[in-house]
């Protein structure tokens, strides 16, 4: 997977994780339909940001071009408050995904590193796109500290 055109990270929480990672499906609201419909499988590398454990996970593909509201029940535990069972999920931009390495997760403050400090601010955005450099960067900074842990023994 070393020829990655450009990078696209998702974000989950503790109410959400669990759920991407067992469906293999991430998902992001519906005001990120636009850059979530870019994801192209083979070429654009999948990431998840978890905003609990402020950790990036990866690397994930996608297994078929994103689709709007593909599983309308997905998420529904996350909704805000007493809103009525609605037919769309509350991250309609939806994207099945599998794992095309698997690597150790990267803090947030390596992340940031990464992707040359832009986007220290992520935790406040559900998704954010990364640039071919910065994907590539991300790969890197994880495939680095995989080799790290096995030389650690």
């Amino acid at each position: 997977g070393g020829d990655w055109e450009s990078g696209y990270v998702f974000a989950c929480h503790d109410l959400t994780r669990e759920e991407c990672l067992r469906k293999g499906m991430f998902g992001a609201p519906s005001g990120m339909w636009g850059t979530v419909k870019g994801i192209e499988p083979g070429r654009t590398a999948i990431f998840l940001y978890d905003l609990g454990e402020a950790k990036l996970l990866g690397v994930f593909g996608a297994r078929s071009p994103p689709q709007y509201n593909m599983d309308p029940s997905a998420w529904a535990n996350a909704r805000r408050g007493t809103q009525p069972k609605k037919q769309t999920s509350p991250y309609p931009a939806q994207v099945l995904v599998r794992i095309e390495a698997e690597l150790p997760p990267l803090t947030a403050l390596e992340y940031c590193a990464a992707i040359g400090g832009q986007g220290h601010r992520t935790e406040n955005k559900h998704s954010i796109t990364l640039t071919k450099k910065q994907t590539r960067a991300v790969v890197r900074a994880m495939e680095f500290k995989a080799a790290q842990i096995l030389g650690g023994y």
